[in-house]
């Protein structure tokens, strides 16, 4: 199973340092649909990395996509800015879909 990530030039490059092959660097919406769907073309790609700013660009594509596909697992990391404040966190929601518990 491969890691897909999709980022800005900075987070991709230290990705791509780490060994992830399958990286996109996006910033527009245009690019980041783009990546999404080449990512999804391929079976073999199990987790999706994409930072949490880019993931707000496209919040609906991404919902759809965890609502329909159990893979790949989307996982939002923040950018070289910083976390996004939130009241929900992804993680425990992500969590929460995966075994039906809501942990606190």
């Amino acid at each position: 199973m491969k890691i897909a990530s999709i980022g800005e030039e900075d987070t991709i490059v230290g990705l791509r340092l780490a060994g992830i092959g399958d990286a996109y660097i996006a910033s527009e919406v245009s690019e980041v649909k783009a990546a999404i769907e080449k990512v999804l073309q391929d079976p073999d790609i199990g987790l999706l990395i994409i930072t949490e700013r880019l993931a707000e660009k496209v919040r609906n594509i991404l919902n759809e996509i965890m609502e329909r596909r159990t893979i790949p697992t989307i996982i939002e990391i923040p950018d070289r800015q910083g976390p996004i404040e939130r009241e929900v966190d992804p993680i425990s929601e992500l969590i929460k879909r995966a075994v039906g518990v809501k942990l606190k």
